[in-house]
């Protein structure tokens, strides 16, 4: 099975006029010295035209039931079969980005699930694997286990060479990422909501203080009061424009758990990174799948793709132990930019594949594989999913996320979805 993204592939030749003279070589015409002073003009330059892939999903995260399963009979974790049927897709990235729900605090502290998870480093080493090469560290659980272990967490992931964005480990480290992809410099930026302040004035994260001297190292803002955090990203993506990004990208961890429509906050955040000429925003957090919309400024005219809320990408919720189906809902998606010559880049399409996990149970041991679930539904023997009940899950999980992801948020944005939007990846048989 081969996945094939819906863009074009463009061919760009250089015309070439050559001398038919038989006394001399054939060269390019202002190029042979035979030709020198004739008015034969030089070929203009190409216009080079690059195309790049920006991908992500939502939230990793490692619940007990999920522990107890990679954990090896040698005591030792391995999480690879996680996600070894979402390797094709992800390789069809340039850029693919993950949204990490856990730190890796070490063993020595014990694993933990929720409400303050500690999952053993294997994960970052499969996550790696997969074909994820930028994770977000901004979320509502980077501080479970205090400062040190969210410096500890990206020292896990740095070992593995993946790039990290969200956190830093020193006050020194700028806020955000810049990276130079087919010569196309795109910024990215990742940040949390904070779950208000406690008695002594300090931000918390999942109801922890966060302490002065780590304050600094981790990228939030206040979703009740955001006036003056929405002043500081703005200022984030002047920087990342004056550092020579061409293109910006922020992962926000925002909303409601549980909600499929985008609260308020998200909309105020979503349309403040608009006017501050923000280009894709990624979302997470609500562990369901939301709208997506494309944002118009109605001054600058600049516009901004928003994925709400991409839902879970790999955890334990479910229907079993939520009693909602939505939360098996997840979302790879990803949009295709372009850049032709010294023009900005410029959106292209925005594609899309609904996730869910198969979890199944064989030899008294659960398994948990995310599968493209468009794709699964439709080849059960290939995605190890056993029966009737299952298949007809995972179909029921894919339509949910294509009904929510193809339906424009209001009648203005409706152009801009059949413009962009290309649906799904497709699949030939090879």
């Amino acid at each position: 099975m081969k996945y094939l993204y819906g863009s074009s592939i463009f061919f760009i030749g250089a015309l070439f006029i050559v001398l038919s003279s038989p006394f001399s070589d054939a060269h390019p015409i202002g190029i042979n010295p035979t030709n020198l002073g004739q008015s034969d003009s030089i070929p203009e330059p190409k216009n080079e035209q690059v195309t790049i892939r920006i991908s992500s999903v939502g939230d990793i995260m490692a619940h007990q039931t999920q522990l107890t399963a990679q954990k090896q009979a040698d005591g030792t974790y391995n999480f690879d079969n996680n996600f070894t049927y979402m390797k094709e897709l992800f390789n069809g990235s340039d850029v693919m980005i993950g949204n990490l729900e856990t730190t890796f605090a070490g063993a020595k502290i014990g694993y933990s699930a929720y409400p303050r998870f500690n999952t053993p480093d294997a994960l970052a080493a499969a996550i790696k694997n997969a074909g994820i090469n930028l994770v977000a560290t901004a979320n509502n659980h980077t501080y479970d286990n205090g400062g040190e272990a969210m410096l500890r967490t990206l020292d896990v992931l740095h070992r593995q060479g993946l790039e990290t964005f969200g956190t830093q480990k020193t006050i020194e480290e700028k806020n955000y990422v810049i990276r130079e992809v087919k010569g196309v410099k795109i910024g990215f930026a990742s940040y949390t909501y904070e779950s208000g302040k406690n008695p002594e004035g300090l931000k918390t994260i999942n109801g922890l203080p966060v302490s002065k001297s780590f304050e600094p190292l981790l990228n939030s803002f206040d979703p009740y009061e955001p006036e003056a955090d929405i002043l500081k990203m703005k200022e984030v993506a002047a920087q990342m424009k004056a550092d020579s990004a061409e293109f910006l990208v922020f992962v926000v961890h925002w909303g409601k758990e549980y909600k499929q429509t985008p609260s308020d906050s998200q909309v105020l955040v979503a349309e403040a990174l608009n006017e501050a000429g923000v280009d894709v925003i990624f979302g997470s957090h609500p562990h369901v799948v939301q709208p997506i919309d494309f944002i118009v400024n109605d001054s600058t005219k600049h516009m901004t793709f928003v994925a709400y809320s991409m839902g879970n990408f790999i955890s334990n919720q479910r229907y079993e132990s939520m009693d909602n189906y939505n939360t098996e809902d997840g979302l790879f998606i990803g949009v295709e930019i372009e850049k032709i010559a010294a023009n900005k880049p410029q959106l292209k399409q925005v594609f899309y594949e609904p996730t869910w996990v198969n979890r199944y149970k064989q030899g008294g041991k659960y398994y948990f594989e995310v599968v493209p679930a468009r794709i699964a539904g439709k080849d059960k023997v290939a995605y190890n999913i056993f029966e009737e009940a299952i298949e007809k899950r995972v179909q029921a999980s894919s339509l949910r996320t294509i009904e929510m992801i193809e339906a424009p948020m209001s009648e203005k944005a409706s152009v801009y979805f059949k413009r962009y939007l290309k649906s799904h990846v497709s699949t030939v048989a090879e």
